[in-house]
Parts: structure tokens; C-alpha cells; sequence
């Protein structure tokens, strides 16, 4: 809680794009909302104290407009990693346009979704996986 919203997007703004024309009123209304279940959840409290977060758009080192495809990768590997430190602190080990880490982490996100207890298919998963990975001598 240090009075910011960080707002970490794996893609640059490049002009003539600019912070207003991509995310428009998102982070205002994101600070709203959190503000509002926060507050309900907590019995009240001062809504402006977080709705009058100031907003920062992290400029991280991997940053790129050349991968369109891996977005959830990046967002699920964000949060796995980022605590809140400033993007020069911050790393999670990723690579500025490294499209095999991406295949990999892809991979490791997909076993770990598709393999987890709380998948109903989680057994089924695991044995077409073995069988699949005799099968193709991995």
C-alpha cells in the first residue's frame, strides 16, 4: 500500500499511442472497484484514500510488440513473481523477445493447470500425458 497502481503490461506504447489512448479510465475504474470490495469487506473506511492512488506504468526490460501470442504467459508469470518493487528490482527472468523461454513456460503452465488436485480431469490428464510422452520418447 504505497499510494500506486502499478500497471504491468508486457507491450510498449509506441507513438503515436499514448497511456490515456491504450488504457483509457481502466486503472481509475480498477481502483474503484478494489476500493469498493475492499472497503464493503472491511467495514468502511476512506474509499479516497485508494481511489486516489496514483497510476505508473512499469517499464520493464522485456518489454516488446513482438509477441502478441504469449500474453497469458506473461500475466500468469507476473503474478507468480512481482511483489510490488520497481522495475528495475524486479526480476522474474524473463527475456526481451525469447520466444523458446515462452514455448517453455507455456508448457510448464499447461502441466501445472492441467495436472493440479482441484482439476476433476487431473488423473485423466496425467496418464494420456505419460502415454503421450512414451509415445513421442520424451
Amino acid at each position: 500500500m504505497n499510494g500506486s497502481l502499478d500497471v504491468i503490461d508486457n507491450q510498449c506504447i509506441t507513438p503515436p499511442m499514448t497511456y490515456l489512448g491504450k488504457y483509457k479510465n481502466e486503472p481509475r475504474n480498477m481502483l474503484k472497484g478494489f476500493a469498493e470490495y475492499y472497503f464493503a469487506r472491511h467495514n468502511g473506511g476512506n474509499k479516497s484514500s485508494v481511489t486516489d492512488f496514483k497510476t505508473r506504468n512499469l517499464n520493464m526490460k522485456w518489454k516488446s510488440n513482438a509477441n502478441y501470442d504469449d500474453c497469458g504467459v506473461f500475466l500468469l508469470k507476473h503474478m507468480e513473481t512481482y511483489y510490488g518493487e520497481s522495475a528495475k528490482e524486479w526480476n522474474p527472468g524473463l527475456e526481451k523477445d525469447n520466444f523458446e523461454q515462452m514455448k517453455r513456460l507455456r508448457v510448464e503452465y499447461c502441466g501445472k493447470l492441467l495436472a493440479h488436485k482441484e482439476n476433476d480431469e487431473h488423473h485423466t490428464m496425467i496418464s494420456k500425458s505419460r502415454t503421450w510422452a512414451l509415445e513421442n520418447k520424451i
